[in-house]
């Protein structure tokens, strides 16, 4: 009997320590999960910071650039006054101040928008102007850049200002001549 009852308490115990032990793998369990959703948002708030903070900078930063760019407008427009030979010194000074400029600009991640030949980019670049073509595959392509643009980081700072040209078909009028002649 007294075995018969040892085996009985055996038994429990083995019960109790199963049932404890499955209430410590639930504790586990939860905790595991605590601490995966607790990194997640740690990650997600780390995000949030760094996107913020980049915007305040940004931000203070902004007013700062606008000056900067007029600066870089306003050298650009010196050097293209100088065009007798007597004057080539200065506008090589000028020229090299205005290249240190961008080099400076550079080290803080600010570019200058490339000036290649190609079609407008709505969110890069500003139409100031357009000319009038009758080839619908120039539609859209750039003309001149007016005015230099900047980004930051794949932001834009100041679009570029630019001329295009704008499809607009001929019509032929009776006496053969066209609508634009």
């Amino acid at each position: 009997m007294e075995k018969d009852q040892a085996q009985v308490d055996f038994g429990t115990f083995m019960e109790n320590v199963t049932v404890r032990l499955d209430a410590l793998e639930d504790l586990f369990r939860e905790k595991i999960l605590y601490d995966e959703n607790k990194e997640s948002l740690l990650d997600k708030l780390y995000q949030d910071l760094q996107a913020n903070r980049l915007d305040v900078v940004e931000n203070n930063f902004r007013s700062l650039y606008k000056e900067l760019f007029l600066l870089h407008d306003n050298l650009h427009r010196e050097i293209a006054k100088f065009s007798n030979p007597e004057n080539q010194t200065a506008k090589a000074s000028l020229e090299f101040i205005a290249k240190e400029f961008l080099e400076i600009l550079a080290r803080r991640d600010v570019e200058i928008m490339p000036r290649e030949e190609y079609f407008c980019d709505r969110q890069k670049q500003k139409v100031v102007c357009t000319e009038a073509t009758s080839i619908l595959e120039e539609d859209g392509k750039v003309v001149e850049v007016l005015q230099d643009g900047f980004i930051h980081r794949e932001r834009v700072l100041r679009a570029q200002s630019i001329v295009i040209k704008k499809y607009e078909p001929q019509e032929v009028l009776e006496n053969g001549y066209t609508s634009r002649d």
